[in-house]
């Protein structure tokens, strides 16, 4: 009878990250290559090949900001990577905003895009295209930052 409890408890366990992983990839936008994936190397969506670009909009101006000017926040980017859901994505976006070296003055919105590869069958290409996109308007309170909205 043991025995059969101490095989059966791993089996459920791989049916169930089995079960789960699909959704997860399909509806919250984890990696292929997170959470147990058992299709991952059938697919060029990993962590790895994803990449993130931060607009910060102040004065009127919008301009892209490199990853390497964000230090602080790198953590928060790659965890964004692998799962960018709109929490994520907000936190990397607020983050952004609250670091002074990175704009002149108060930012008027800070837009986080997370972009995946793509392969085209019939062209034989690959190209990127955006996965998920956050963007955290800031409007021109001096206070608390307004919600951003996620699309």
């Amino acid at each position: 009878m043991r025995l059969q409890a101490a095989w059966a408890v791993p089996a459920g366990v791989m049916l169930t990250v089995a079960a789960v992983h699909p959704f997860m990839v399909r509806h919250m936008g984890l990696s292929p290559w997170h959470g147990g994936g058992f299709g991952m190397f059938a697919d060029l969506d990993s962590p790895n090949r994803r990449a993130i670009t931060v607009r910060v909009t102040a004065g009127g101006e919008s301009r892209e900001m490199p990853a390497r000017s964000l230090g602080s926040v790198g953590r928060w980017l790659h965890e964004a990577k692998a799962l960018p859901t709109p929490y994520r994505l907000q936190r990397v976006a607020r983050a952004v905003a609250d670091i002074p070296a990175v704009h002149a003055g108060r930012p008027e919105a800070v837009e986080v895009v997370v972009w995946s590869l793509d392969f085209d069958p019939r062209e034989n290409a690959v190209s990127r295209r955006p996965f998920r996109t956050h963007r955290l308007d800031l409007g021109r309170r001096t206070g608390d930052a307004a919600a951003g909205a996620a699309r």
